[in-house]
């Protein structure tokens, strides 16, 4: 058989397909030793087994790993990474590659060294061109230090969270895109009076008392300009109570992701304390203005009751009209008592109301009080309970009795048509916690309760009620000085007053004032008369009215008179005439020298001279500090020739009440 030779045609198909077999293959060999050059170069381990678990090929970085070259493993099996115990788990990582194809996890294995670390596996069966399974093909991470990394971590934010609970001050983080609580410390959680499994129920806006809009933004301006909050927030407790907070709030990373950390202290209680203290020098500032003018007008009243009492002696008795004049006179006496009365309560409420103090059985001034108030309010049913063994207490009972009577009254003003006014004493031991707020020493009190089922007050007006001409009420029924007298009173008897109120529920006021350890003073009757004597008076006083006045009644009571107008003058005239004058009549305010500057220069040239002390002023500050160095006597402007007789010849005989 002759075999035909192939065409010249043929030949050159059969070269082009011969080097296009070979460009491909060419092309396979370069993928392949790129390949190979990738799994070279990747820090990962990479290895191909056969079906017995031996290495056919692994990269430098899986021997590397377990600490061999590559000749040392090609050959070996696997079972050289892994220590007996750790066969149950390779073992079952094999099965589930035969099961489902892949296998994804942690295995421990070892390394040349005998050390044992923590790798992540990701492992798949290798299949040849007819799909039948011949190896495995996986790649091995160490992942051992990431696990410490994790650990310690973990370790921390839990020692944090541990820290974080204890702390003092409130923590709650807060997802800034849900505003979902995600955790709460015990300080948080014991503020806001919630348990645990309730708050973490809970949006910011279950508790944070701001408009929607605003805590949004604010938590926006957090987020995009990675900045802080720090600021004063309320916050509402689960009983309803409104609460003042320090807040300060940033951004975190925790678990993973931004969260809002707010730390919160409560300072409800330094609001409370600031927001005291401001209206205490409110009301002092108040008080000054109020004392001052309270002093101008006794002056004045004094002028007018001077020359009403001297009118009483120089109308003839004869004259027909003589009953008309004396009805008159009373009039404008009656006038002076209650212009006297008005100043009265604005040198109360100024502080400056405290004459004569003594220790006083509360108990038995409240019941004579509540049997007056009684008869004239009988549409109020008055219900008392007494302590049996009450404390004394060192006060002046006039002005106590003129504080329990504007609470007398401004209670039966609350209840229009009638109601029950309740009246309490007990004795209480308050630490200092109660009464640092009010500004007084902690220790043994009196407390008397005054409590109505009247209409009681809101907020707004618990704010205000002891500020000087304040008043819900019409004017025809008060003009607003009875509490802030009150306030005034008690405060200078070193005391406190402290208010409850609600609206349509009533109000109660408890008063507190300091326990005395001295014994009761038994009561004198007083004297009604006009009581004449002999002798010298020097009338010391720097206002031309008020001297012609008061000269004229001494006159009348039978003294001699000898005038000074102001301090300067008046030891001038005492140096010409001390041996003669029995008693010195001092205004405690002038211009040139002070009554209490005068007083010690008196006191020096005759130790033992008589003073009588005079003012539209109460007795407080300067006053009290003339009366403790020696002067004899206190007579507050205005006042009439009864009582000016009854003060001058308590002072000469010596017979002090």
């Amino acid at each position: 058989m002759i075999t035909k030779e192939p065409t010249y045609a043929k030949l050159k198909q059969r070269v082009k397909k011969l080097e296009k077999e070979a460009d491909r293959h060419k092309a396979i060999e370069d993928q392949i030793l790129l390949l190979s050059s990738a799994v070279e170069q990747s820090t990962e381990g990479i290895a191909v087994v056969d079906l017995d678990g031996n290495l056919l090929y692994l990269n430098k970085a899986l021997a590397r790993m377990h600490g061999y070259s590559q000749k040392e493993l090609i050959g070996k099996n696997l079972s050289v990474f892994h220590l007996p115990e750790h066969m149950p788990s390779v073992e079952a990582a094999n099965k589930q590659i035969k099961e489902t194809g892949k296998f994804a996890g942690e295995i421990l294995n070892v390394r040349k060294d005998g050390n044992v670390f923590l790798t992540l596996m990701n492992n798949s069966i290798l299949l040849d061109d007819s799909g039948t399974h011949i190896g495995i093909i996986g790649t091995i991470r160490d992942i051992s230090d990431i696990k410490r990394t994790e650990e310690a971590l973990r370790e921390s934010e839990d020692l944090f969270s541990a820290v974080v609970k204890q702390a003092s001050e409130g923590i709650y983080l807060l997802d800034p895109y849900t505003k979902q609580i995600l955790e709460t410390n015990n300080a948080f959680q014991t503020m806001l009076g919630y348990k645990p499994e309730e708050i973490s129920k809970l949006k910011i806006y279950d508790f944070l008392v701001h408009e929607k809009n605003d805590i949004d933004e604010k938590i926006q301006h957090i987020i995009s300009e990675k900045s802080y909050f720090v600021g004063e927030r309320k916050y509402l407790r689960k009983d309803g109570t409104l609460l003042t907070f320090e807040a300060k709030a940033n951004l975190i990373s925790y678990s993973g992701k931004d969260v809002l950390c707010v730390v919160v202290r409560n300072i409800t209680r330094r609001k409370k304390l600031e927001d005291q203290l401001r209206q205490s020098k409110k009301m002092e500032a108040i008080g000054t203005l109020a004392g001052g003018i309270a002093h101008d007008f006794n002056n004045l009243l004094m002028g007018i009751q001077g020359n009403a009492s001297l009118l009483k002696f120089e109308i003839d008795q004869e004259n027909p009209d003589y009953g008309k004049a004396k009805e008159k006179i009373s009039n404008i006496e009656q006038l002076i008592r209650s212009g006297s009365d008005l100043t009265g309560q604005l040198l109360g409420f100024a502080r400056s109301g405290k004459y004569e103090t003594k220790p006083t059985d509360i108990n038995k001034l409240l019941k004579k009080q509540n049997e007056i108030f009684g008869r004239t309010k009988k549409e109020i049913t008055i219900h008392e309970k007494y302590e049996k063994k009450l404390w004394p207490v060192n006060v002046d009972q006039g002005q106590i009795n003129q504080v329990m009577l504007n609470l007398f009254v401004n209670a039966w003003q609350a209840m229009s048509g009638g109601g029950d006014l309740y009246i309490q004493t007990e004795n209480v031991i308050l630490d200092e916690n109660y009464t640092i707020p009010f500004g007084v020493e902690p220790g043994k009190f009196v407390k008397i309760s005054v409590t109505d089922n009247g209409i009681g007050m809101d907020e707004a007006t618990l704010q205000r009620i002891f500020e000087p001409f304040f008043t819900t009420k019409e004017i025809s029924r008060g003009v607003g000085l009875g509490l802030a007298s009150a306030y005034g009173i008690i405060k200078n008897h070193d005391g406190f007053i402290s208010v409850f109120s609600e609206r349509d529920k009533g109000t109660t006021l408890n008063i507190y004032l300091p326990a005395s350890e001295k014994e009761v003073v038994k009561e004198k009757k007083p004297v009604d008369v006009m009581l004449k004597g002999t002798g010298t008076v020097l009338i010391v006083d720097d206002e031309k009215m008020i001297v012609d006045a008061i000269k004229q009644m001494i006159q009348k009571l039978g003294y001699d008179v000898i005038i000074a107008y102001g301090g300067v003058e008046a030891i001038e005239r005492f140096m010409e005439n001390k041996d003669n004058i029995n008693i010195v009549i001092l205004d405690m305010i002038m211009p040139d020298k002070s009554g209490g500057q005068t007083f010690d220069k008196l006191k020096e040239i005759k130790p033992d001279i008589k003073v009588l002390l005079s003012s539209g002023y109460s007795i407080n500050g300067e006053a009290a500090d003339i009366l403790n160095r020696g002067c004899n006597g206190f007579i507050q402007k205005p006042f009439n020739v009864k009582e000016l007789s009854k003060k001058i010849r308590e002072i000469i005989d010596n017979d002090l009440p």
